[in-house]
């Protein structure tokens, strides 16, 4: 994914934090969320084991088609933007 796809992408979201410098209780404390309130998405499975550890709700990014099918089940009215 190129770095204007990922721009993009991110506009879709209110609050991006990279992985590597996320220090998940004090992400939560700044976008005054609970840990079930929150989604977490990384590509590497350990940041995404630890998050859930955390108690938020995780996804292991492994392929785009997975991550749309799983980003569904947290938001059903995403699958209806498929068709579109």
């Amino acid at each position: 994914m190129s770095r204007n796809e990922r721009m993009d992408f991110f506009r879709h979201f209110d609050h991006v934090f990279n992985s590597y410098n996320a220090i998940f209780d004090l992400v939560l404390e700044r976008i005054e969320l609970r840990p079930d309130q929150a989604l977490f998405v990384d590509d590497h499975l350990p940041h995404v084991r630890r998050a859930r550890g955390k108690g938020l709700r995780a996804i292991h990014f492994t392929k785009r088609d997975a991550l749309l099918r799983d980003l569904a089940a947290f938001f059903p009215f995403l699958e209806d933007r498929e068709h579109d």
